[in-house]
């Protein structure tokens, strides 16, 4: 079998193929190449908007300098503790994560001398740093740094004994000693040579004998300035602290003696000598050798009578009693202070309790116990006049309401007198509302009157003693409470009925004044005439009136009859003579009609008042 035949491609046809890929290629990837920079660019406004870059100056109180390569046999003087700011510009992302800790700074020493210099200010980012943040500026980008040797010095030590002259006379201070007698002092040469003396300061406090012990010693400048080795850098004393011996002895032919005060004589009854104070305790007194070293170390004063005294301090300024030969070294009297003071006893006294704090609308019901025993202690002449009734235990119910409650006395004693104890310790109390009473006045109403009736009460009103709660009594609204006659289905005529109350809860009714009412049923068209003497008010001074007529028919609807209004003193006619003076006058009478009453005519309407003068 013989195989196919391949034809071959002509060659230009092949380049022509090749070409156009390379073309088709090129184009690709070049549009490849546009957007994928169009997405980067995007990408990088979008993070420029997001995260935006900010200049400013970092940390508000700076970062501290750091000293490197401090030359040995070198301390410095200045410079240390500044701190250095910086202009930082990163994005908003990255101030969020900085802090002060993230760089250090620092001054490079390396080959300086002593004197000063002006260092450049080093700063760099703790490792890892973050490449977003740059550091612009520094402030401030140069220090000042003073550099000073570090020297050796040896100072002797002096004493300086600040109080020697509060030493009794009597005595003597003699020369101080000082082991060591000398401080080595190390630290910068410029401080060094300003030092002037060491000083160990001693105060002997009126020291009758030798004062030893240890004191720091404090160096001092030219100036008379002391120098505070923990304010410069690098210095030291070595020892800090020096044995301080200063003799003290005394003098030939003086002594010292105690004084005691002689106390005659018996206080007032109840009263007794607590305390005596000698000023100055003890004196200084010269004299012979051979005589007051054979002196008693205790010397007297002259007497002090206290016969009758009461409580109280008596001073007084009396001699001391010394042998001949033997004088005080300064005054001779001396001032004596006794203190009298109550002898103490101890009484019991029975007392009722008083309450304090208790709510307004609540009362004790009960105390339990309803006395107290009370212990008090005092002066003997107080507690001699005692009475239950100077003694207050008083029982504070503040903020307590109803029920019983274990309540602790408070004991209030007279003068100085102390309560110790009290039985018991608590006291129970029980605590209930409170009750109280009122008197109430209402008007009666009168219900189911027929249609073609009127009805008239007598009195209109009664009066009402309530018993209750006393806040419910203070509260309550006198309307809520309405007495009522019920006269349904009674003809006209007169009656005597009993009123019904209706009572809040919790009030309780204890009498009814009057305890029944009575009430007139009449129609409505019961007319009655009656006739009434003319009376008047407010009659000028000096005038006499003439009143025409006298006499006033009046003609009233109501219940009864002209009889049972004859005698009744709520039915009156009047004139107001008010600001009238001499003259004729037609005035128009006031009347005024009980109650039930209703005026239909007045004859005559008028009255002719004359008014002359006396």
């Amino acid at each position: 079998m013989v195989p196919p035949r391949s034809e071959g491609i002509p060659a230009a046809g092949g380049a022509l193929i090749v070409g156009r890929l390379w073309h088709a290629f090129v184009t690709t990837f070049s549009s490849f190449l546009l957007a994928l920079f169009l997405a980067v660019l995007v990408w990088v406004v979008a993070v420029n908007a997001t995260n935006k870059v900010i200049d400013q100056t970092f940390p508000s109180v700076g970062i501290p300098i750091e000293f490197e390569n401090l030359p040995p046999g070198l301390v410095p003087l200045s410079g240390e503790g500044q701190r250095v700011r910086m202009d930082i510009r990163a994005p908003e992302e990255s101030w969020l994560r900085l802090e002060p800790s993230d760089f250090r700074a620092w001054v490079d020493l390396k080959g300086l001398g002593p004197g000063l210099h002006q260092l450049e200010v080093q700063v760099e980012q703790a490792r890892p740093a973050d490449r977003q943040v740059r550091i612009l500026r520094r402030l401030p980008d140069r220090i000042s740094v003073r550099l000073d040797e570090i020297v050796t010095r040896t100072v002797p030590i002096d004493v300086d004994v600040s109080d020697r002259l509060k030493v009794p006379y009597s005595y003597e201070v003699l020369t101080p000693t000082i082991s060591p007698p000398e401080v080595t002092v190390r630290g910068p040469r410029t401080v060094l040579d300003q030092i002037d003396s060491a000083i160990a300061t001693v105060q002997l406090h009126e020291a009758h004998d030798t004062v030893t012990g240890s004191r720091p010693v404090s160096l001092i400048n030219r100036r008379g300035e002391t120098i505070n080795p923990e304010t410069v850098p690098g210095m030291r004393l070595d020892p800090e602290e020096v044995e301080v011996t200063v003799p003290i002895q005394q003098r030939p032919g003086y002594r010292e003696l105690i004084v005691s005060p002689v106390i005659v004589g018996e206080p007032a009854r109840g009263y007794w000598v607590s305390n005596r104070r000698v000023s100055p305790p003890i004196i200084s007194v010269v004299g012979l050798p051979a005589v007051t070293e054979n002196l008693p170390s205790i010397v007297q004063t002259e007497p002090i009578d206290v016969s009758g005294e009461q409580a109280g301090m008596i001073t007084r300024n009396v001699r001391v009693q010394l042998p001949d030969n033997v004088s005080p070294l300064d005054q001779r009297a001396v001032t004596v202070t006794v203190e009298i003071e109550p002898q103490l006893s101890s009484k019991t006294v029975t007392v009722r309790p008083e309450i304090t704090g208790l709510q307004p609308g609540l009362q004790v019901s009960q105390i339990s116990p309803e006395t107290i025993d009370v212990l008090i202690e005092g002066p003997v002449v107080e507690l001699e006049s005692l009475e239950p009734k100077d003694v207050i235990a008083s029982l504070d119910l503040t903020g307590k309401v109803q029920g019983a409650s274990l309540i602790t006395p408070t004991i209030r004693t007279p003068g100085s007198l102390d309560p110790r104890s009290w039985l018991p310790q608590q006291v129970e109390v029980t605590v209930t509302e409170a009750q109280g009473q009122r008197s109430v006045v209402r008007p009666v109403a009168v219900t189911g009157v027929a249609p073609d009736l009127r009805a008239a009460v007598a009195p209109p009103t009664i009066t009402l003693e309530l018993v209750g709660p006393l806040l419910v009594l203070q509260d309550l609204e006198e309307a809520v409470i309405t007495p009522t006659l019920d006269v349904s289905g009674r003809p006209r005529g007169t009656y005597v009925l009993t009123p019904t109350i209706s009572l809040p809860t919790g009030i309780t009714l204890t009498q009814v004044v009057p305890p029944q009412l009575t009430v007139d049923l009449y129609p409505p068209t019961n007319t009655i005439v009656v006739s009434r003497t003319v009376t008047w008010d407010h009659l000028g001074q000096g005038l006499v009136l003439n009143l025409e007529p006298r006499q006033i028919t009046l003609q009233l609807r109501g219940p009864g009859n002209p009889e049972a209004l004859s005698d009744n003193q709520n039915l009156r006619v009047t004139v107001d003579l008010q600001g009238l003076g001499p003259g004729t006058y037609t005035l128009q009478p006031q009347v005024v009609v009980p109650a039930g009453y209703e005026l239909v005519a007045l004859i005559p309407e008028s009255v002719r008042a004359k008014l002359v003068r006396q």
